[in-house]
């Protein structure tokens, strides 16, 4: 709230434009939803999704500067700051270790120690924006879940990569390698790792997890997770999505907003968008991968990356091999919960992930 009071006195003409821009956009995209409806082309949003995703997107102009700015609550977070003081030097990677708030007390500075599943997060953003801690709130309740419902010592390392708008492709993935080296380097079993991630750091996850089968081919994670990814910076199957009139994710409307975010991360090393080391769903093989967990809602604008990716798990790994949640009506990184999904989503959805961990941890 402070930080959108700030930005509306120090920005009047920005602001009145922005709240114009609101004014204007929200109808129409409602009224288009509605259109749709009536057509009987929705692909089963509820008109309370509807409504809400309409105004996010419609503000998103307004929302943007926020999230490129660090928000003040964030510091009150430091403390979990991860690798600890007193960590060999150059270990590659800056993150945050989440605990569950019960064990919390055993310990004055988070550890991985006596954990049942570490869990590695790279969180989404369009590779050039977010923070890692940004979903402080939702590491918290899959933590108390996990322990609650599972009886499972989840911890969460959220990795604070750079972002592309100072260190382009490869950075922001050596970071999330570097996290998962350090952890292993540490005694961590890497068959209780799983790395996850949500949107382009879903696309961060996998591409992780290649570097590892390339490098670290004996310490392969217990799965790959990713929520709502990003694998195909071609747009080939997205940029003319049908879902860009449900889902909030209007980055996919602006090509000029979509061409940013692309060819910041690239940088001068990828000189193609279909290049497979940033688009993961162009690699030739998928032999070698672990396990792998895919969850998309089938009213977002990525879905058709999530469904062609889940698709050549099974075929190339083997079903078992994969996991799928495709809930109907539900849209873009639904999974963090909140007021992109309804509490009976949310539930379902943390049901789903959790379990996967469960099973995958009980196996080993």
């Amino acid at each position: 709230m402070v930080a959108n009071l700030t930005t509306i006195v120090c920005s009047p003409i920005a602001s009145t434009r922005t709240f114009l821009a609101i004014c204007y956009r929200l109808p129409i995209r409602i009224l288009r939803n509605i259109i749709l409806r009536i057509q009987g082309r929705d692909p089963g949003t509820s008109l309370w999704l509807a409504v809400s995703t309409s105004f996010f997107s419609a503000s998103l102009d307004y929302n943007w500067p926020l999230v490129l700015v660090r928000p003040r609550w964030i510091g009150r977070y430091d403390g979990l700051a991860f690798p600890p003081e007193g960590a060999k030097p150059n270990v590659g990677f800056e993150g945050f270790l989440y605990v569950n708030e019960k064990l919390k007390a055993l310990a004055t500075q988070p550890t991985l120690d006596g954990s049942d599943a570490l869990w590695i997060h790279a969180h989404g953003g369009g590779f050039k924006m977010g923070e890692a801690r940004q979903y402080h709130t939702t590491y918290q309740r899959w933590i108390r879940t996990a322990l609650e419902d599972y009886g499972l010592d989840l911890r969460i390392l959220a990795v604070e990569y750079p972002l592309s708008t100072t260190k382009p492709y490869p950075a922001n993935m050596l970071s999330m390698y570097s996290a998962y080296k350090y952890c292993i380097d540490c005694g961590y079993p890497s068959d209780k790792i799983f790395l996850v991630g949500d949107s382009a750091g879903g696309n961060l996850a996998i591409s992780t997890t290649y570097h590892v089968l390339e490098n670290l081919p004996n310490n392969m994670p217990a799965a790959t997770m990713m929520l709502s990814p990003w694998m195909d910076l071609a747009q080939e199957h997205t940029a003319h999505s049908p879902n860009q009139s449900t889902d909030w994710l209007t980055t996919f409307d602006d090509e000029s907003t979509r061409t940013d975010c692309i060819d910041v991360y690239c940088g001068p090393t990828i000189k193609s968008r279909g290049d497979p080391r940033v688009s993961p769903l162009r690699r030739e093989s998928l032999r070698g991968l672990p396990p792998q967990y895919i969850s998309a809602g089938r009213a977002e604008v990525l879905f058709t990356d999530s469904k062609m990716w889940a698709d050549r798990c099974e075929q190339e790994l083997g079903r078992d091999m994969v996991e799928t949640h495709f809930p109907d009506g539900q849209v873009h990184i639904f999974q963090i919960g909140g007021w992109l999904a309804s509490t009976k989503v949310e539930a379902e959805s943390d049901r789903s992930i959790l379990s996967f961990i469960k099973r995958h941890v009980s196996e080993k």
